[in-house]
């Protein structure tokens, strides 16, 4: 549940991002589906979707900044979805 989900703070995962990727990555992962857990039924396929997409797009950028751009275009194309 989110609600019981604590993030590491922020030094934490600074440090992690220098030293250990795959963990960083790890807790991405669960804090996404701490997320998607929280939210009704339906809302959860769509969650699960985006983050499909989301991580498509994470694999296809060249850099970190690509990637920022990538999913902010995937963000702001889905809010003007109906």
């Amino acid at each position: 549940q989110l609600m019981n989900y604590k993030p590491p703070d922020f030094d934490e995962l600074l440090a992690l991002s220098r030293t250990d990727p795959d963990a960083l990555d790890r807790i991405k992962q669960e804090a996404s589906q701490a997320l998607v857990s929280s939210a009704s039924e339906y809302l959860q396929n769509q969650l699960n979707g985006l983050q499909i997409q989301i991580d498509m797009e994470l694999r296809r950028s060249k850099s970190g900044l690509d990637g920022c751009i990538r999913i902010s275009r995937i963000m702001h194309e889905s809010l003007q979805r109906p």
